[in-house]
């Protein structure tokens, strides 16, 4: 056994220690203890065994013995100043500044906090400010650019709280460094002083003036409600699908993606998680939302209970393979009072607001599940208790990544994100989407030879010119895999069905495979009985193009596509001849419309509603002909022109469209604008840039021949289109705070 009397002394770079647990608090009988607290800097002087004898750093009369699991030792040098030692620990400046200046404020911070000063909410948020950045820059692997930004970041926040508090400001360089004053002039020193001060009164002068109004500031743009799915008091008694969205009562529609969980038959639900993301100030303006969650049911036509196997008749013992998808019943709850917070909403980290969806099951009265929901939402809210879905909801702010850099354990389990179903207020750079969102709404169709009405089955695909299947771009919603096809619900004997379903389709990123694609639907009808259904066709087919001969995309809002009827006997599943009909049938015009196996029907209908959501591909032609300029620039040098006056006549109506383009694109709403944004400045720049002389060179240079320089060198359209495009670059920047 070690003699616990020796006390041994520590090596120089093991002689600074800072106290992680607070000490000495209860009885000290013999008072050899030191009374310490937590954070405290001490100078470890000697060990025994397990105890280490300390003096405080800031007071070295304070003297005492303190275990030494209660001391974390870092590393540090000692300088020896006579009989004074002076310890500096190993780590780097800005972290032991960081270290100093909370040292010095925690005390002043007391004092306010003590008589309750107004100042002490701003030192404290400065405070926890300097926290965050010690925590960030103790990460590994930092850029040096980050590391500087950080820097900048560190001395900002602090000659900002050295001025709340009355104390003397630091000197820095531009990097936010702490000058030498044994190496820099005086006259330096005075400049930046100087430079710092008038910094700190701007930033003062700001945040009063907004205070004073009484705005709170938000840092972040976006929002994000996490909801957890705890468990269902329903019994699943077959497959089926759960989709959750969000859901605005005035308006009657979705305006998120719907996240898809599948059960199976007789499974346990496990809890999951989902985040709903690029929420805004438009959402929070909305005066009811509620949280939706429609039920399908995965099986025959006609739901049968469960009974004992010796009770099953022996009618009813062959396996039925039918997946037709059902209708089962909606949960719904209203949330509106989570969005009606004020001001700014930061994390929290839990999730207590513990909500109710009522579930309730449909009942089959030719009426649709959208019809059925709107019943649901009028009438009082169900009890707590009843069947339904029990989930926790958690309003925060920022988008998944600032959620994740800022509180990474509010997304463990990584919860499956849910994007708007439209673009948020604020576009990012590096947010690229491609989506297209097609809602199934309604249909009208002939009995046909049936004397009972039809139930209604619609197949939807995505297709190339060529008749191939374009696989995995369809999503019944948030956290399914992509599809080949997507299968409507189907309602019993209803000739006027309602669906109001809506997938996504993932557009093809390339702009040639975008050009040739379309979606395709069928109509087919389901029989109840699993024989007879197997042997049922499709009767009808419509198809609407991706891009229009213009050469934008489909545009928002609802489409009535041409219902052509299927003849069986000539009908083939592969054949394309339905591209040669028209899609549409609007205006009245006469267009063909019938081809081998298949005929225009007058006496159906079906309409859908699309929304795009994509960075690439725009609905707006005036800003497709701008974004192609070059392209328009490098068709004309294609053509193989010898006559310099037909070149001349090109270069003119190019430049003549180019001008009226221009002015049409100044009246381009701002939001088309923004989703194009970089891509608008690099056609604006380079009409700029491109001169007629340029255009020459290209025709010339196709056609190996020296271009007529002096016939177009000081030509009047050059001029006369840099005014519009100067309009257009004043312009597009100022509305962003338009929108």
């Amino acid at each position: 056994m070690k003699d616990c009397s020796v006390w041994v002394p520590v090596q120089e770079h093991r002689c600074y220690g800072v106290v992680q647990y607070g000490f000495g608090y209860d009885a000290d009988p013999g008072g050899y203890f030191l009374y310490s607290n937590l954070g405290e800097s001490v100078h470890i002087r000697a060990e025994c065994y397990d105890w280490f004898y300390v003096s405080k750093i800031e007071d070295e009369e304070e003297q005492g013995i303190i275990p030494k699991s209660y001391i974390h030792i870092q590393e540090s040098n000692v300088i020896h100043q006579g009989d004074r030692d002076v310890i500096i620990p190993c780590s780097p400046p800005i972290i032991q500044e960081i270290t100093d200046v909370l040292k010095e404020w925690h005390k002043l911070c007391i004092q306010h906090f003590l008589v309750r000063d107004q100042l002490f909410e701003a030192i404290r948020k400065n405070i926890e400010e300097l926290h965050d950045c010690r925590k960030t820059i103790m990460c590994p692997n930092w850029t040096v650019e980050g590391l500087r930004q950080l820097r900048k970041r560190v001395a900002q926040t602090i000659d900002t709280g050295n001025n709340i508090l009355k104390l003397d400001m630091t000197v820095r360089d531009e990097h936010g460094n702490p000058l030498n004053p044994n190496v820099t002039s005086v006259i330096q020193l005075f400049r930046q002083h100087q430079k710092t001060s008038e910094k700190l009164e701007k930033t003062s002068s700001v945040i009063g003036s907004i205070s004073s109004l009484g705005m709170g500031i938000h840092s972040r743009h976006s929002q994000s409600l996490l909801i957890t799915c705890e468990k269902i008091t329903w019994k699943v008694v077959e497959e089926c699908e759960i989709r959750f969205f969000l859901y605005d009562a005035d308006e009657g529609k979705a305006f998120s993606e719907g996240v898809q969980v599948t059960l199976q038959a007789n499974s346990v639900f496990l809890p999951c998680r989902f985040l709903f993301t690029d929420l805004g100030k438009r959402d929070e303006d909305r005066s009811r939302i509620f949280l939706i969650a429609y039920v399908v049911r995965i099986g025959p036509m006609e739901f049968r209970e469960e009974m004992p196997k010796r009770e099953v008749p022996f009618s009813q013992k062959t396996s039925n393979t039918q997946k037709i998808r059902r209708p089962w019943g909606v949960g719904a709850r209203d949330i509106t009072k989570i969005f009606e917070q004020a001001g700014p909403i930061t994390p929290t980290g839990t999730e207590e607001d513990v909500t109710h969806l009522s579930f309730t099951p449909f009942a089959e009265n030719n009426e649709s599940l959208k019809m059925f929901l709107t019943k649901i939402i009028e009438t009082p809210a169900v009890k707590d208790g009843e069947k339904g879905f029990l989930c926790s909801l958690s309003l925060i702010s920022g988008t998944p990544a600032e959620i994740y850099e800022d509180q990474p354990l509010l997304l463990r389990g990584n919860p499956i994100i849910v994007r708007k179903m439209g673009f948020p207020e604020v576009i990012l750079p590096n947010d690229i989407r491609n989506d297209l969102y097609v809602t199934l709404v309604s249909g009208e169709f002939h009995k046909g030879s049936k004397s009972t009405d039809k139930n209604i089955e619609v197949t939807v695909t995505a297709h190339s010119d060529n008749g191939t299947i374009i696989n995995g771009i369809i999503f019944g919603g948030s956290g399914s895999s992509g599809m080949d096809q997507y299968k409507s619900v189907v309602y019993y004997h209803e000739h006027r069905p309602k669906w109001e379903e809506t997938f996504k389709i993932s557009l093809p990123m390339f702009l040639e495979q975008f050009s040739k694609a379309h979606i395709k639907f069928t109509f087919k009808h389901r029989s109840s009985r699993d024989s007879k259904d197997l042997t049922e066709k499709p009767f009808a087919l419509a198809y609407v193009r991706l891009r229009l001969e213009k050469g934008t995309a489909l545009p928002d809002g609802e489409h009535k596509p041409a219902m052509f009827k299927i003849d069986p006997k000539l009908y083939r599943e592969k054949d394309v001849h339905y591209l040669q009909l028209p899609s549409t049938l609007s205006g009245g015009h006469s267009a063909k419309r019938s081809c081998p196996g298949l005929m225009w029907s007058p006496k159906d209908s079906f309409s859908i509603r699309t929304t795009l959501c994509s960075t690439q591909f725009t609905q707006n032609d005036h800003l497709l002909e701008l974004l192609q300029w070059s392209t328009s620039l490098k068709n004309i040098a294609d053509y193989e022109i010898q006559d310099e006056a037909t070149r001349t006549t090109l270069c003119q109506i190019l430049l003549n469209n180019l001008k009226k383009t221009l002015q049409n694109v100044a009246a381009v709403s701002g939001e088309e604008i923004m989703k194009f944004l970089p891509y608008v400045f690099n056609a604006l720049f380079s009409i700029l840039v491109e001169s007629v002389e340029s255009i020459m060179n290209e025709l010339s240079s196709s056609a190996n021949e020296t271009p007529n320089a002096p016939l177009f060198q000081n030509h009047p359209m050059n001029e006369n289109c840099d005014r519009p495009v100067f309009d257009c670059l004043v312009r597009f920047p100022s509305l962003g705070s338009d929108l």
